[in-house]
């Protein structure tokens, strides 16, 4: 009897050593993929950033006023250090991915895979938010030009805001919703606001198009 517990705590302690002995080489490995990775990715997102720096983005955003838009909605960042910070993780979460993948550890690998497809998703909605910002820009800068060559219009500004301010709702919107947020409730957000600027504009048409037509006729 006392032989064969001893024989069996004997055995249980072997197979433990022979779990570490043979864990190891692949923690070795994990850990050596780790650092590899993120040194790599650091300087991948250094490399982006500098790139997009030297491309002149923020500043075209600078002269466009969208800094000075997202700051007003919350958000304040410059193009180039998002878009590096974006790339260093993302080739973080492949590095790791790997390392995990190494250790067998085959929950984590899936979650991380997700994450990593999921990394193309922001990228294109920081697009998205900076296009339809710089759209936004343009699209205020014309509408107030326009009305104020034609003075038609007593107060240009404000209409030019609220074109401004509804193309970055939607940029917002859509940028959203290509990050999967809530689309069922962004897409009823989406049409209330569209319906209640379709309604204001028409209004407000209809108010000019009155003193407009009464400039003609009288």
């Amino acid at each position: 009897m006392n032989n064969s517990i001893g024989d069996a705590i004997r055995d249980a302690f072997i197979d433990l050593w022979s779990d570490v002995i043979n864990f190891i080489p692949e923690f070795v490995a994990a850990l050596v993929i780790l650092i590899v990775g993120y040194v790599f990715a650091v300087m991948a997102g250094a490399f982006v950033e500098k790139i997009v720096y030297m491309l002149r983005v923020d500043a075209l955003a600078e002269r466009m006023n969208i800094h000075e838009t997202l700051k007003k909605i919350g958000f304040d960042f410059s193009f180039s250090n998002t878009l590096g910070v974006v790339t260093k993780w993302f080739f973080i979460a492949v590095f790791l991915t790997a390392a995990v993948e190494v250790l067998g550890w085959t929950q984590i690998v899936t979650f991380l895979n997700d994450v990593v497809r999921y990394v193309p998703q922001v990228l294109i909605a920081i697009v998205i938010l900076a296009v339809g910002l710089m759209i936004a820009s343009v699209v205020e800068d014309g509408v107030t030009k326009a009305l104020q060559m034609a003075k038609t219009v007593e107060r240009p500004a404000t209409l030019s805001a609220v074109a401004k301010w509804a193309i970055v709702t939607f940029s917002i919107m859509a940028a959203l919703t290509q990050l999967r947020v809530a689309e069922n409730l962004i897409a009823i957000l989406f049409g209330g606001i569209l319906l209640t600027i379709v309604i204001s504009f028409g209004l407000a048409g209809k108010e000019y198009a009155q003193k407009f037509l009464g400039k003609i006729f009288t």
